[in-house]
């Protein structure tokens, strides 16, 4: 049985940015600013004309939530557009990327469960 965990409020300035493999990212809760032990939520920003790495987690599951922009995803090579409100759900196991295809800053919440781990991270 987990202990109690306690919770956690985060302002984005509480955390710094760093550069991911699809843009820069901030990582809002996740195990090292908070007890979050199944789940972690990251901001990321990609630039215009930018786009992620191909990738795959072989056991995380995740979340991306549009916020604003435009871009693709490309799943397991199904290319679909998204905007602002848009929800994809890739599974572990498939390739993916996301790439902005606006002409602002595409931006968007990441939630992983289990949390991101660079170790569950494979580039094909």
């Amino acid at each position: 049985m987990t202990a109690k965990l306690k919770p956690k409020i985060v302002a984005p300035t509480d955390v710094a940015a760093i550069q991911g493999y699809c843009g820069l990212v901030w990582e809002l809760i996740d195990s090292k600013n908070s007890e979050a032990e199944k789940i972690n939520l990251a901001v990321v920003n990609v630039d215009k004309g930018q786009e992620a790495q191909p990738h795959i987690h072989k056991a995380t599951e995740e979340l991306y939530y549009i916020l604003e922009g435009e871009g693709e995803v490309n799943i397991g090579g199904t290319v679909r557009g998204v905007s602002e409100g848009y929800v994809v759900f890739i599974p572990p196991g498939c390739v993916h990327k996301i790439k902005n295809t606006g002409s602002t800053t595409l931006r968007l919440l990441a939630i992983n469960s289990p949390p991101y781990d660079p170790a569950d991270t494979f580039f094909p």
